[in-house]
């Protein structure tokens, strides 16, 4: 009865379509991270899904940006890659992380509300230092179909509930911390490693109700983003939670004298 809610609700608890897939149950996590204040965040999410603090549409106003926003397409870099776009996505519906249905159901499933896709092209290195090709995906849930309405999901976010992002600042205390060594050692080398954590956003589910706010149109079909995206406002601040947690838990594992030998 296009109730998003209800269908991942009967997911085999097996599939990547259900919550919490890519962790530790909670009741196995819970003794761990009990007493952590972001824990009870954390826990809800694992649960039952990432849900957004948004002030609410209304009902003719969704509709009216949504039957723009289907007739709109996507963003002009994106209609003109087409050749790329599709594969990539197609490699999330793959992998649970974008539900695909027919393009005449958004029209069917309460509160959908569509954002446009385009498409950066970037440069990167190869393992040899030379410059190659990278392609990124924009999910622009900041656009308006109709130009200062403040419609959008992000506009709409109720930023005062949202927690504090830390991991911002982690980039600058990097740099202060290279200073700092080069200051205490002028001629010695400076060794550094980096460690990709792989689509780390995707590992965290949207809840129903989420999902159906970070709608796209791709190839004719309609997408619902069932992981965080990258282009939602909220989600840095989410993923900053767990990562928090994880962190916290991290630095007390490495200062706990009850697990390394002083000697």
């Amino acid at each position: 009865h296009n109730d998003l809610h209800t269908a991942l609700g009967a997911e085999d608890p097996d599939s990547p379509l259900t919550f919490g897939s890519e962790f530790r149950p909670t009741s196995t996590l819970e003794p761990i991270f009990q007493h952590h204040p972001l824990w009870p965040n954390v826990r809800q999410w694992l649960q039952a899904g990432v849900t957004y603090p948004l002030r609410p549409l209304s009902e003719p106003a969704r509709r009216h940006d949504l039957l723009q926003k289907i007739e709109r397409g996507n963003h002009k870099s994106a209609l003109m890659s087409l050749d790329k776009l599709v594969p990539m996505f197609g490699d999330e519906v793959k992998q649970g992380w974008q539900l695909i249905l027919p393009l005449e159901a958004a029209t069917r499933i309460p509160n959908l509300v569509m954002a446009p896709v385009g498409f950066v092209k970037q440069d990167t290195i190869d393992e040899h230092g030379g410059v190659i090709d990278k392609f990124r995906v924009t999910h622009d849930q900041s656009f308006n179909v109709v130009p200062d309405t403040k419609r959008s999901v992000n506009d709409r976010v109720i930023d005062e509930e949202l927690t504090p992002c830390r991991y911002g600042k982690a980039l600058s205390r990097y740099l202060h911390w290279i200073a700092h060594l080069r200051a205490s050692a002028p001629t010695e080398p400076i060794y550094q490693t980096k460690t990709d954590y792989k689509a780390a956003y995707r590992r965290m589910h949207n809840s129903a109700a989420t999902a159906v706010q970070a709608a796209i149109t791709v190839g004719g079909f309609l997408l619902l983003a069932l992981r965080l995206t990258f282009g939602g406002k909220p989600n840095p601040s989410r993923w900053c939670d767990l990562s928090e947690m994880l962190c916290d838990l991290g630095n007390d594992l490495l200062r706990s004298p009850d697990l390394w030998d002083s000697t």
